[in-house]
């Protein structure tokens, strides 16, 4: 699980997990997870799109929760189960506008199969590795 978990608290490896063209830039990652920062750079319907990541939660193999600024929240999650991992990966909209959560939740469903390469894309790395 400790390698599966090492994996995914990377934020390279998330970049390089996302099927869009995703630049990751001035990462300062803390000795103890939260408070890490980082920033990415994509585009969305061809506008340019900066985000301002911060860890906001980490426990060790265990859960993962990532904040950026551009109000969506990712959580991972292991599990053990049995000799393998259970890696299940979620994002939410967190703003103070529910307006603006609810158009984000709305555009956030249309993108789980890309949800679904990013997992997939994170289990062949670690396989692979």
């Amino acid at each position: 699980m400790a390698e599966v978990f090492d994996h995914i608290s990377e934020p390279r490896n998330f970049v390089a997990a996302d099927p869009a063209n995703v630049e990751l830039k001035n990462v300062e990652m803390k000795a103890e997870g939260s408070g890490s920062t980082w920033e990415t750079s994509f585009r969305v319907a061809g506008m340019p799109v900066h985000a301002r990541w911060t860890r906001r939660e980490f426990q060790r193999n265990n859960r993962i929760v990532d904040h950026a600024s551009t109000g969506m929240t990712w959580t991972f999650e292991t599990a053990a189960e049995g000799p393998a991992t259970r890696l299940t990966v979620s994002f939410a909209p967190e703003t103070r506008s529910g307006v603006i959560n609810a158009i984000l939740d709305r555009t956030a469903t249309s993108e789980e199969p890309q949800l679904e390469a990013m997992v997939e894309a994170y289990r062949d790395a670690i396989e692979s590795a």
